[in-house]
């Protein structure tokens, strides 16, 4: 079932302002909000909706109305500036709307935004917060898009464009799932999406690009072709110094899995067996983790093989790690490497 949007140019104004002294008193005026939704947006009331927003209480799905009303009910602006919070009420009031077109669409952040813009003037917001009122709008959404897999952080990041306008839209995100009673199990997803998307701003902030300083000497390049770059990685824990993975630790795990015994793992790898059970062991206590399993039998053989746990942590250290060698080698040749002669074909 859809609906066509009402013309907005019939539209009934506000009777409620943004501004209120806290959520508390804003919440008051849910009733005020219900009916201006119910007028203008009369098609949104009764539309069925995904299966997570089934009410118990109600033996069938809020409609987005209903929803809207719970999420303002529940919405969280402490700490924030009073302009903030007015863009975050409005966004909040208007962003399932887009549901009139579609209640099962997915994307219908997009429908939501594009409804509510003409709307937005009679709520006394100026042009660039009505423009930042649609772009909450616009991406609520993006935060699950990250933890379905649908988009990466960086993705989100662009789409954000601003720390600040992720930070707002997060608000509303969280509530907003958190509204829906299937999907409350998400928000810890969510949350951590939005450290990630707020952690990675923090890293392009003070990232830059690394640029030869001027032309190489003469000294410099004739050592050139000797040298070669490489790549060291390892994992402690926490920002302690207890070393948790490398990749000799985990070449060692590989031997165990290959021979089937820590003693014909240390051979392999040409070291005593008493420093590979040292450091098998180890690696265990600092990760509190078994790794290995299976009959001991001294520096004489025996027989082992990986837990779980140990095999899931090769795949993710080689998912993890594939491919730095070949960027450690990109970033040399951009670095040391002289630039081509320029008379000279590319």
């Amino acid at each position: 079932m859809s609906v066509t949007p009402p013309d907005p140019a019939a539209r009934l104004a506000p009777d409620f302002s943004l501004d209120a002294p806290d959520d508390a008193a804003f919440a008051a005026r849910i009733p005020q909000i219900a009916a201006y939704l119910r007028t203008n947006f009369p098609g949104l009331q009764g539309l069925r909706q995904h299966r997570p927003h089934f009410d118990p209480a109600r033996d069938r799905t809020t409609d987005p109305i209903e929803h809207t009303l719970e999420v303002l009910a529940a919405l969280d602006t402490t700490e924030l500036e009073p302009s903030d919070v007015r863009l975050l009420r409005a966004a909040t009031i208007f962003h399932d709307v887009g549901k009139l077109l579609d209640p099962l669409n997915v994307r219908h952040a997009i429908d939501s935004a594009l409804i509510c813009a003409p709307y937005l003037a009679d709520f006394a917001l100026p042009a660039p917060d009505q423009a930042t009122v649609i772009a909450i709008v616009l991406h609520h959404d993006v935060l699950g898009r990250v933890c379905q897999g649908r988009i990466t952080v960086d993705e989100a990041l662009d789409l954000f464009g601003t720390p600040h306008l992720a930070a707002l839209t997060a608000r509303l995100s969280h509530v907003d799932v958190g509204a829906i009673r299937g999907l409350t199990r998400v928000l810890p997803s969510i949350a951590a999406a939005d450290r990630a998307v707020q952690a990675l701003f923090v890293a392009r902030r003070y990232s830059q690009r690394y640029t030869p300083p001027g032309e190489l000497t003469a000294e410099v390049r004739a050592i050139l072709d000797r040298l070669t770059p490489h790549v060291k990685l390892w994992l402690t824990l926490g920002e302690g110094d207890d070393l948790a993975l490398s990749g000799w630790r985990v070449a060692l795990l590989e031997a165990v899995a290959a021979t089937g015994s820590l003693a014909r793992a240390a051979e392999r790898l040409d070291i005593p067996y008493r420093t590979a059970r040292y450091k098998l062991r180890e690696i265990e206590r600092h990760l509190g983790l078994t790794l290995v399993s299976g009959q001991s039998g001294g520096a004489a053989g025996g027989t082992s093989e990986l837990t779980p746990a140990a095999r899931e942590l090769i795949a993710r250290w080689r998912a993890f790690s594939v491919g730095l060698d070949a960027v450690a080698t990109a970033r040399f040749a951009a670095t040391f490497r002289p630039p081509p002669d320029p008379e000279e074909p590319a």
